[in-house]
This record gives C-alpha cells, structure tokens and sequence, in this order.
C-alpha cells in the first residue's frame, strides 16, 4: 500500500488538537507538520528534546540547518555532529506530541558515517528506551522496521533496497492497531505486526551510532481508532427464489451488472447494482457453474456441469429477457473458465481432464480449437498475460500442472503431497507465485510459477472456493463456505499473514472482487432460513 500522506490527510485523518504556534511547525486540520523553515540554524526547533539509547561517547549534535536544496527549502534538521559507538540510537523527540494509530512520513537524506549511515522516525515512543523505528543504511543497502524494547532492539521485518548517501527519501509508515506498513517513496516493502506498545506515543528522529543525516517535511497525523473491518458490509442483494448452491460470479462495469451462475437453481441470473436488484434470468440451464462477461460484444458465457456444454447469451440491455445463441457440448462437466483476449479465445476446464480452447465466430457460435489433456478433473486455473502459459489445480491427481499453450502441452506437474483438494488458485504473474486454496486441511499454498517450489503454506478459512489477488494493495481475498472471508497481506518476499477474518454466511464460498472500485460481492445460498443473496463489501481505504 503506497502512502502519500501530504495528499491522503484530509480523507482519514483526525484533528489532533496540537495547536503548536512553533516557528517550523504548521497544525493542519488531521496532522500537525514539520519544516523547520522558522526555527533557528544551529539551534533545536522549539519543543524538541534529543535522548539516546546506549549512551557511548556523547550525545549526537542535533540542530537545525540551512540547506537551499531541501525538500522544503531553505532549513532542516538533524545530526551535524557525533562520534557513538555503534551500540548507541541517537534520538530526536517532539514532547508535544500524542499518537496511537497513526500515518507519519519524513524526508531524510544520509550524509554520511563511517560506522552507520541513514535513519528514520520513530513513533509511540514512552521514553529513550522503548519505540517504533523504521529506518533505511546505504551502507548496508536494506530498510528496516524495528521495535526497542527495554533499550534493547528487535527486527521486525526487513527489505533489500539501494540507497544512496545525499539523495532524498521519503519514509512512510502507517500504523493501526498491531499492523505495521512502511514504505520508501511510495513503495511498500515492510509489513508486520506487533503489539509490544498498543498506546498512544510520542514521535520523533532516529539515526544510530556516528550516522549525519538530515530530515525535512516531518507529516504526522493520527488515524480514527476502527473498530469496524477492513471490508465494510454494504448491502445485501436479493435474488429471490434461488435455491441451491450458487458457482461463479461475472461483472458488467459499464452496465453496473452482475452475472450469477446459479448452479442449484439452475439458472443464470442478472443483478442490476444500480437498482440494487434483481434483473432478467435465463431458466432450465444444466448446473450453470463457470461464468464470463465479453464486454466487446455484451455477452454472457456459462459452463455446464450436467452436460458438459458450454453456452453463449446476449444479456445487451434494453431487450426483454437474456437470449440464447450459440453452443458447443464438450463432453462432461465443463467447470472454469477464462478468457484470453489476446486471441479472442474462452479457455474451458472440462470432463475428467482436459483443458480446451473455443473461438467465437461473428454470429455467437463457438468453434472448438485446441484440447489440453490432464491428469484429472481440472478446477481453478489461470493464464499469464500474454496467454502463453497457464497454471491448473488438479485435485483428482493431487498436482498443479504448468501448460504451455502455444504447443499446447503440459510442462510440469507438482505433486502437493499432503495438502489436498486444491479448488481455487490467484496468480501473482510479476511476482511469480501461485496462490492456492486447499480444503483438506484447510491451507492457503504459495508457490512459484515457474519451478513450482512451494514457498509458504499458512491456514486459511474452510471450503474455500474462489481467490483473488489485488497487486497494488498486496492483498488476497480467500473465500470460504465455513462462512468467512479472509484477508491476507501478501508483501512480496514474505509468508502471506492473514490480518482480518470478515464474517460472510454458511455456504459463501463463491464471489468476485473488483479491485478498481474496492468492491468484494460474495455469493451466499438460501439456508438457514435466510434467502439467497449476494453480499456486496467495500475496503475500506488503507484496508
């Protein structure tokens, strides 16, 4: 989650109350902000106090400085002078300051240090020995997040970053609650959770040892404390009469339309979002399961279980019902689906394995092309951009296989060995990892694209059916008919760390995330006395 806290403050910050007439300080609606442009050079800004942790030799000489090539000309602060050992954390704290879920950002530049070199704030800090720290070395070309605990230091996460000494970088960090997120202009490479200091805190400057570095534009701003989730329950769409299990989701963004493969009912089902309700319906449709929208041609595609056809409607608005077109049958228990728009092909995960290409002639027919065979029954699977290759969950053999499309073959086949009934899958294709549902136990797998190595192997929520991967804001989306939805961040380079379970209903085990509108809809089927209706979810921001 990249942070720009200068432009987001106004949307999630408080008012703090610090009304500080400071010279260098300004208080913002949401925030209070440092530039050190009013104070004097060669003095510390007013209401500033410097400490160390493992005093050495001396304390660090902090004072404001001129620099004409900052961030914010003409001044900033920070350390001028000092000779510690490396054992000492040089420490630069604003008193008046009071911060428990909170979104801080510095610019800092290294100047220089034979022994240690950079630094970075520090927040909910109690005193000289206990507080956060996020900090970057050139020296040794890594940033860090770190608790200090009794004095005593603790990574807890860590990130391989080039820096360079007199070179300008911003540091973010957001914290809420436990959950920890920092990042170096705008890009995020830490995550983690700690609860060593749940309060409120001061924050401040951090370097170490005989590390000179200057800091501008501090920007702090606290966070309403949430008690609500990270996906906010929106509303709860009705589809009536539904009855039985419902399969995949397809959604329409300029129509505001979504698509529902009601397998159980048998039907495919059009919800209109504007109106919150539902629309027209196709009926007697043989176990509908796999479903896609073609926004080209305002067409609905549906797989067949029953049968093993696979069915073309025009669901245009405007006409009074979802018409039916073309058709192809493809043996048995056509399931996923997904659609390569490169070459304009549907691929279909079919019968007791295989994994087989359709064209669409100009009329809504489908034309049947390439047959991939598989060890088994084939599930969830998913394509790389450029449709070259494709990765596919074959629970009946216990395996991952990886396709080549262009011939039209399987590669590899990676056994999971324990881990059993492996339905849906996400694909990180920049990142080169799988994400892989199994329901017996109940894991979420990581592996990677091209070796098939596994990378990690975390719990996850029961039955799950559908994953989804958002890259910009390093989440998973896992959804489960235990009658849950978690929520994992999945910073590249780290085990995948659920951060939230979001009650759905029994039997939810399907849905769709749209991530340029934040947007989760779950699928959850008539039980328990309660009718069928798809929940619809927002993220909240930061989420």
């Amino acid at each position: 989650m990249a942070i720009t806290i200068r432009k987001r403050a106004a949307l999630y910050l408080t008012t703090l109350g610090l009304l500080l007439s400071a010279p260098g300080v300004s208080a913002q609606e949401g925030g209070s902000e440092w530039h050190f442009d009013g104070d004097a050079v060669g003095r510390l800004p007013v209401g500033w106090t410097v400490g160390e942790t493992q005093p050495s030799v001396a304390p660090a000489h902090w004072e404001v400085l001129a620099d004409p090539a900052a961030p914010s000309a003409p001044q900033v602060f920070g350390v001028s002078e000092t000779h510690n050992e490396d054992r000492t954390f040089n420490l630069a704290i604003a008193d008046d300051t009071s911060f428990t879920d909170l979104d801080l950002s510095v610019q800092v530049k290294a100047i220089g240090g034979r022994v240690d070199q950079g630094g970075g704030p520090i927040w909910r800090c109690r005193d000289e020995n206990n507080y956060y720290i996020a900090r970057f070395n050139p020296l040794e070309s890594n940033f860090r997040v770190y608790r200090v605990k009794d004095g005593h230091r603790h990574q807890l996460d860590s990130a391989t970053i080039e820096t360079q000494p007199g070179k300008w970088y911003q540091v973010e960090v957001r914290m809420v609650g436990t959950h920890i997120t920092c990042a170096i202009d705008g890009r995020p490479l830490l995550e983690t959770e700690d609860s060593s200091f749940t309060g409120p805190g001061k924050i401040g400057l951090w370097t170490k040892s005989d590390a000179v570095t200057r800091f501008d534009d501090l920007i702090a701003g606290e966070i309403p404390s949430r008690s609500a989730s990270r996906l906010e329950r929106v509303r709860a769409l009705p589809m009536g009469d539904v009855r039985g299990r419902i399969d995949h989701l397809a959604f329409d963004p300029t129509g505001q339309r979504l698509f529902v493969a009601a397998l159980g009912n048998g039907s495919l089902e059009e919800i209109d979002l504007a109106l919150g309700k539902r629309g027209r319906r196709a009926l007697s449709l043989a176990e509908p399961q796999g479903i896609l929208y073609l926004s080209r041609r305002d067409w609905v595609v549906t797989s067949w279980g029953k049968d093993g056809s696979v069915h073309l409607y025009d669901v245009a608005p405007g006409k009074p019902s979802l018409v039916a077109l073309g058709s192809i049958e493809l043996g048995s228990d056509a399931d996923n689906m997904r659609f390569d728009p490169l070459h304009q092909r549907i691929w279909v995960a079919h019968g007791e394995g295989a994994l087989s290409a359709l064209g669409i002639d100009g009329e809504g027919g489908l034309v049947s092309g390439v047959r991939i065979p598989l060890d088994g029954h084939p599930e969830s699977f998913q394509l790389n951009a450029a449709a070259t290759r494709a990765w596919v969950n074959v629970p009946d053999a216990g395996q991952v296989a990886a396709l080549d499309l262009e011939s039209g073959r399987v590669i590899s086949k990676w056994p999971l060995g324990e881990l059993h009934a492996n339905y849906p899958m996400a694909l990180d294709e920049a990142g080169g990892r799988l994400f892989i549902g199994c329901r017996r136990p109940a894991r979420l797998v990581v592996m990677d694209t091209q070796s098939g190595r596994r990378l990690a192997s975390v719990e996850c929520v029961g039955d799950a059916d559908d994953i989804f991967y958002d890259a910009p804001r390093h989440r998973l989306f896992v959804i489960g008919g235990e009658g849950f939805v978690d929520i994992f961040s999945v910073v590249e380079g780290s085990a995948p760390r659920r951060i939230e379970r979001v009650e759905s209903a029994p039997g939810a085990r399907t849905g769709l995330w749209i991530p340029d509108q934040a947007r989760l809809f779950v699928a959850a089927p008539a039980r328990e006395g309660k009718p069928a209706r798809v929940l619809e979810y927002r993220l909240r921001e930061g989420g």
